[in-house]
C-alpha cells in the first residue's frame, strides 16, 4: 500500500512537470501571482466542497481534512532570490509534506471513497492541462476532444508505469521521458502546423525556466 501511495505522489509530480506552466510561458509576466493566505483559505475550501460533494464526507472527516489542507498555508514569504540548490531543497521537503499528507488522507477516508478521491484527482489534473492547452493554443472542439483522450492514456499508462516500474531511478525515469515524448508527438499531431511550433516553443521556454539557477 505504501508502495503505491508513493507511485501515485512520484506520478503525479511528474504529469504536473510535464504540463503545468507551459501555456503560462506565452505570457509576457514570468511568473504566475502569488497566492495571499486569503486565497489560499479560498481555494483550500472550494476543493473541500468539491471532494464531500464527490465522496459524501462525514462531519469529522470535513474536520480533519480541513485541518490537513490548512497545513499548505505559507508560514512566511518566500525569498525572491534564493539559490537553485535552495529551492530544490525546498522542493524535497514539500514533496515530503505531500507525501505525508497523501498517507494522512488515506487514513481519513475509507478505502472506497480514497479510490473515488484518487480519481476525482486525475480527472482535476486532466481538466487543468487540457484547459491550459485550450487557452494557450486556441484548440477546436474536435481538438479538445482528441487531446483530452491522449492526456487520459498518459496518465493510465504512467500508472501502469509506475505499479510495475523496477526500483532503479535512472531506469523509471528514463520510461517516463520516452512516454512523455511519445505523449507529445501524439499531440503535436491532432495540431495544426503553427499550433505545434507553439507547442514545442512553451515546453522549451519551460524547459529553459527550470535549467536556469537564480543569483
Amino acid at each position: 500500500m505504501r508502495k503505491n501511495l508513493l507511485s501515485s505522489l512520484i506520478l503525479a509530480m511528474i504529469l504536473a512537470l510535464m504540463f503545468s506552466s507551459n501555456v503560462f510561458s506565452q505570457q509576457r509576466s514570468p511568473r504566475r501571482q502569488r497566492l495571499s493566505p486569503e486565497q489560499m483559505k479560498e481555494r483550500i475550501s472550494k476543493n473541500l466542497e468539491d471532494i464531500d460533494k464527490a465522496l459524501d464526507l462525514t462531519d469529522e472527516q470535513k474536520t480533519q481534512l480541513e485541518a490537513l489542507f490548512n497545513q499548505d498555508l505559507p508560514r512566511e514569504p518566500a525569498s525572491q532570490s534564493q539559490s537553485r540548490s535552495e529551492r530544490m531543497a525546498n522542493f524535497r521537503a514539500s514533496r515530503q509534506q505531500r507525501g505525508r499528507r497523501g498517507e494522512e488522507i488515506q487514513k481519513i477516508l475509507t478505502p472506497e471513497q480514497y479510490k473515488k478521491y484518487q480519481n476525482l484527482q486525475q480527472n482535476q489534473r486532466i481538466d487543468s492541462r487540457l484547459d491550459m492547452l485550450v487557452k494557450g493554443l486556441e484548440l477546436t472542439d474536435e481538438q479538445k476532444t482528441k487531446i483530452r483522450g491522449i492526456l487520459e492514456r498518459n496518465d493510465e499508462m504512467m500508472r501502469e508505469l509506475m505499479s510495475q516500474s523496477s526500483d532503479d531511478r535512472n531506469e523509471r525515469f528514463s520510461a517516463m521521458r520516452t512516454m512523455r515524448e511519445k505523449t507529445d508527438k501524439a499531440i503535436e499531431d491532432v495540431l495544426t502546423e503553427s499550433q505545434a511550433k507553439k507547442y514545442r516553443d512553451m515546453q522549451e521556454q519551460q524547459r529553459s525556466r527550470m535549467r536556469r539557477p537564480r543569483e
